[in-house]
């Protein structure tokens, strides 16, 4: 970097975020990033049916620990032509889990 820019504050973001030292699919300052922009698109929605103080669940107590099973994963098998997802979509530690296997959401907890 020191042979291409002059200065440390000419480095785009981006080629900064992708040229650090990776302790896992990216580097510290990235991953802060996006933990940070997930932590604000979950508690700046006040919609958001976990944000109780803001907006009173708008879900049974029943129909919260239905949503609270669901996973990403399941979401994937659910909507993709595929057999077999990692536990946690975020997380690939070589192990797969069969599809049917992963919990799923029961929707008769959401007719009245």
């Amino acid at each position: 970097m020191k042979e291409i820019y002059e200065d440390v504050n000419d480095i785009d973001a981006f080629i900064g975020f992708i040229s650090e030292r990776k302790r896992g699919l990216v580097g510290a300052t990235l991953a802060c990033l996006l933990g940070r922009q997930f932590e604000s698109l979950k508690r700046g929605d006040r919609f958001f049916y976990t944000n109780a103080r803001e907006n009173p669940y708008p879900f049974t107590r029943r129909q919260v620990e239905q949503l609270n099973r669901i996973s990403l994963s399941k979401i994937v098998c659910d909507n993709h032509d595929i057999d077999m997802m990692p536990e946690n979509a975020f997380s690939y530690e070589g192990k797969l889990t069969q599809c049917n296997k992963l919990p799923g959401l029961n929707l008769d907890d959401f007719i009245d």
